[in-house]
């Protein structure tokens, strides 16, 4: 697999870790953290934007305030050359008029006059708060409006790709990115996924059976050999890097990271 995404949290040194470990074009998310706001979320991918990357900002639909503050959003957007936002439902209190993701992106596309490439966010596993048959019918119903959808974050290979075989199945046609740890050891690996409500396969590498010794056998997560097994169907691989860029392997700095899209 040669497509890949780095997801990034804003922080103090972020930035400066983006442009030592990453060359410019690479593809990077900014998630958006409550204790921060949307604010940062914004800045940091204005400037990275400004350095060359090709940046995708995380917008939860339940932190935005109001309609007028989405149409500022745009245009800080549109005006730091930045056409592709990350639509999610979010995790927080409702701050404003959006519960769900959908409502958020009609009112983008209306606003925008579809001028930005908009991502969804899939759940293969369990999702600790929504109903999983929930979720994938919100999927379905917001598909049209969508670019590509970004799985949560998963370690296991087999329930990635049952996932893509089900929206194949159901004629949900999107590119897909499977998304995936940066290679942190077991223990540190374990302690920052469990804050991020992954499902049933962090269970399964907090236990030393086949799937933890497969994926840790080098002492950290083996991360082209989980690119590997993943297969050419999915578009590319989204990292999330928990802003170790430096864990990265050399080996994957050195191929092609420009992404899927131009």
């Amino acid at each position: 697999m040669e497509n890949y995404r780095f997801k990034i949290a804003p922080s103090r040194d972020a930035e400066e870790m983006v442009k030592r470990f990453l060359p410019s074009r690479s593809e990077l998310t900014i998630s958006c953290v409550p204790a921060h706001g949307i604010s940062e979320t914004l800045e940091t991918a204005a400037r990275l934007s400004g350095q060359g990357y090709r940046v995708i900002p995380h917008l939860p639909a339940r932190m935005i305030p109001s309609t007028s503050f989405l149409r500022k959003i745009l245009a800080i957007l549109a005006g730091s050359d930045i056409g592709r936002i990350l639509v999610m439902a979010g995790d927080g209190a409702q701050e404003g008029p959006y519960a769900e993701s959908l409502h958020l992106m009609e009112d983008i596309s209306e606003l925008s006059n579809g001028s930005f490439q908009l991502g969804i966010v899939g759940h293969p596993e369990v999702h600790p708060h929504v109903p999983n048959p929930a979720l994938y019918d919100a999927l379905l119903a917001k598909q049209h409006l969508a670019a590509d959808i970004t799985t949560q974050l998963c370690f296991d290979v087999k329930i990635l790709r049952s996932y893509l075989q089900r929206l194949r199945n159901d004629g949900i046609n999107l590119p897909v990115w499977a998304s995936a740890p940066c290679p942190l050891g077991r223990d540190e690996l374990i302690d920052a996924a469990s804050r991020l409500g992954v499902g049933a396969s962090l269970h399964t590498i907090k236990r030393l059976g086949p799937l933890a010794r497969r994926q840790f056998r080098h002492g950290a997560f083996d991360l082209e050999q989980f690119s590997l097994a993943l297969g050419p169907d999915f578009a590319g691989l989204h990292i999330n890097t928990f802003n170790r860029l430096n864990a990265l392997p050399l080996s994957l700095m050195a191929s092609h990271l420009t992404g899927a899209t131009q």
